[in-house]
């Protein structure tokens, strides 16, 4: 974990509560996780479809930094609930590590 903080935040209309107000007793949290960028377009899927699904799973919201020159990752930052953003990170993991084993597996049969 790079960073996390206690923020106020306004929650995308999906991550907000049925009855549309948020508990004013939640503590949202802010995490960033550096990715690589190589490995970017694996939580974001075709057409937006992982990173969609990942919101929409978790109700967290999650924005994905533009490169920055010379840096070889890209910043995750997942803001919500603990419980959103626990999902989220998971859920984030769990691409990573099936790209990684994407990429293990091809050097292997090559």
């Amino acid at each position: 974990m790079t960073g996390q903080q206690v923020t106020p935040l306004v929650l995308p209309p999906h991550a907000m509560p049925m009855n549309g107000h948020l508990n004013p007793n939640h503590t949202i949290l802010t995490r960033e996780l550096p990715v690589p960028i190589e490995a970017v377009g694996s939580i974001i899927g075709k057409g937006g479809s992982h990173i969609s699904h990942i919101r929409q799973q978790s109700q967290a919201l999650i924005k994905i930094q533009d490169s920055v020159p010379g840096n070889p990752a890209r910043l995750v930052t997942i803001s919500g609930t603990p419980r959103a953003v626990d999902v989220a990170q998971a859920m984030i993991r769990e691409r990573l590590l099936t790209h990684v084993s994407r990429l293990l597996f091809i050097r292997l049969i090559v």
